[in-house]
């Protein structure tokens, strides 16, 4: 009976005593890293402050890291969960708990904060499409606009590109004309403008009808075989086409 005992007790031993490792490694209360703000896109040399909210735990500190393995020597003189940094190239930060019983733990999470250099496009002011009419007795409108421009947080200056149509005070054919701008800031960001000019002929094509014929029959015949000119019509534009919609053709029998 004392033998079955002892072979209890020792299981239950066992039992309980795995159950307390499973529940907190080497009795170690591990850093935790909850919330990160201060990550986005900067300006050259502006200052960023970049921030952590957590648990230290059984850690003694914050360290912070200009790269994002949380490898190397920390950035920060203090252990804090907030640093300041300043922007001169995209940079990924990373910071972990350490000290005390943490050192050494493969399970204390290393979180990374990105900070990006500039990757915000220009704002542009576009022009809206255009519609105008062909000018009297020509296949154009000369069309004046104001082309766009644009403005950048991090540019003094943005370079404005066009990439497809005519330029303003040009001579506009016709029918749909795309205008295609590039503006970019100095960083490589890039927005695209695009418009449409169209030109509408509303003129009417010209043509000089002849006065009404009358002319007898010919001998024999319940008719005449007429012949009449007409001139070729005149349009603004090319492509002007004649054709016969009712009637006869010149050099038919005409009853």
């Amino acid at each position: 009976m004392k033998r079955n005992l002892l072979f209890v007790s020792l299981i239950m031993v066992f039992i309980s005593s795995g159950i307390y490792a499973q529940g907190n490694s080497n009795n170690c209360e591990l850093p935790v890293i909850t919330e990160t703000s201060g990550g986005g896109s900067y300006c050259l040399d502006e200052e960023v402050t970049l921030t952590i909210s957590g648990d230290l735990g059984d850690a003694e500190g914050w360290a912070w890291y200009a790269n994002g393995d949380c490898d190397g020597d920390p950035i920060n003189d203090q252990s804090t969960t907030s640093i300041s940094v300043m922007v001169t190239e995209t940079t990924v930060y990373s910071v972990k708990g350490i000290g005390g019983c943490a050192d050494g733990e493969d399970d204390v999470v290393c979180v990374q904060i990105e900070v990006i250099l500039d990757n915000v496009p220009p704002e542009v002011d576009c022009p809206a499409d255009i519609s105008e009419e062909a000018e009297d007795g020509v296949c154009y409108a000369v069309v004046n606009f104001v082309e766009p421009t644009g403005t950048d947080d991090c540019s003094e200056e943005v370079t404005i590109t066009k990439l497809e149509g005519l330029e303003s005070g040009d001579q506009f054919p016709v029918g749909l004309t795309s205008q295609k701008y590039s503006i970019t800031d100095e960083y490589g960001n890039e927005t695209i403008c695009e418009f449409t000019i169209t030109v509408l002929d509303t003129q009417d094509p010209e043509i000089v009808c002849p006065e009404n014929i009358e002319v007898k029959n010919d001998p024999g015949e319940c008719g005449a075989v007429v012949e009449y000119k007409i001139d070729d019509p005149s349009d603004n534009c090319p492509g002007v086409e004649m054709k016969l919609t009712e009637g006869l053709e010149s050099g038919e029998f005409f009853p």
